[in-house]
């Protein structure tokens, strides 16, 4: 499955979330949503321009949530 983490430079919870998937051995694709593409890319599948988001598949975990990341990730 791959995994997208949408972030920004200016985003400590961005940087957490990243810690955090390195931490579990989550290989992923960063973006950087203060690219105007990314940005309407991430509301295209979230409806949301937060971040960080994760998308994994179809489901998607915007804010950093511990939880919800680790049963999206299945970990």
């Amino acid at each position: 499955m791959m995994i997208t983490l949408y972030s920004a430079k200016w985003c400590p919870w961005c940087q957490k979330t990243k810690e955090f998937l390195r931490a579990n051995d989550i290989e992923f694709e960063e973006k950087d949503i203060d690219i105007k593409e990314v940005e309407e890319e991430l509301k295209d599948i979230t409806n949301q321009d937060a971040v960080p988001a994760v998308v994994a598949g179809e489901e998607f975990v915007v804010g950093y949530d511990e939880e919800k990341l680790k049963e999206v990730l299945k970990i």
